[in-house]
């Protein structure tokens, strides 16, 4: 995960690592690599879910716009290059790109059609499209504007601990005015590891 962000042409980018407790090796490697490179940040704390994990990494950033990144997941290497060419079309609040699905041996994109818009009724219908085909779920396909985070105090709720994502995501969306989403496939989503808590059916 950490090398595919990294070995990529990129500039003013954050890395943000929160160990949220996790009991195997994973935060001596991320000790390592916080300490060879300059532009990730790495934080422990205490385990208490995803959400807290996040909102820590929201506390923290400052950059102008934040992605999320599972740990278990990895980014193609026109990542960044591909998210910088659509936020220099436009200052968009919210941009979406596909997904690969993975599980080591068939892959299935995600998203499969282009969207962008800066009307309220168009962009509400985009928001009702994507609840249904669940879309709109999960962060790690996203990259949102910090600003509409921090002037709408928006956070993921620690006590849920089914659709926290999701919630996040609807608050956020209501507060969009521009909205772009790609078919670009950028991201890659691993479902090897059954034993990932991000990837287990709850």
């Amino acid at each position: 995960c950490l090398d595919s962000l990294l070995n990529q042409p990129h500039s003013d980018v954050e890395i943000i690592v929160i160990n949220d407790g996790s009991p195997d090796s994973s935060g001596e490697i991320c000790k390592e690599y916080a300490e060879k490179y300059s532009e990730i940040k790495y934080i422990e704390k205490e385990n208490g879910g995803v959400s807290t994990a996040r909102n820590m990494g929201l506390d923290i950033a400052r950059g102008e716009y934040v992605v999320f990144v599972d740990s278990d997941d990895w980014v193609y290497d026109n990542f960044f290059s591909t998210i910088e060419k659509s936020l220099n079309e436009d200052d968009w609040d919210l941009f979406q790109y596909s997904q690969n699905y993975t599980d080591g041996k068939t892959e299935k994109p995600r998203i499969q059609t282009d969207f962008k818009s800066a009307d309220h009724d168009k962009i509400f219908s985009q928001i009702i499209d994507h609840m249904c085909h669940k879309h709109i779920n999960k962060p790690i396909d996203k990259v949102y504007k910090r600003s509409i985070i921090e002037e709408n105090h928006i956070r993921f709720h620690p006590d849920l601990c089914v659709g926290e994502d999701r919630t996040f995501n609807i608050v956020f969306s209501l507060n969009v005015k521009k909205w772009c989403t790609i078919s670009d496939l950028i991201y890659w989503v691993s479902l090897e590891n059954g034993e990932s808590l991000s990837r287990q059916k709850r």
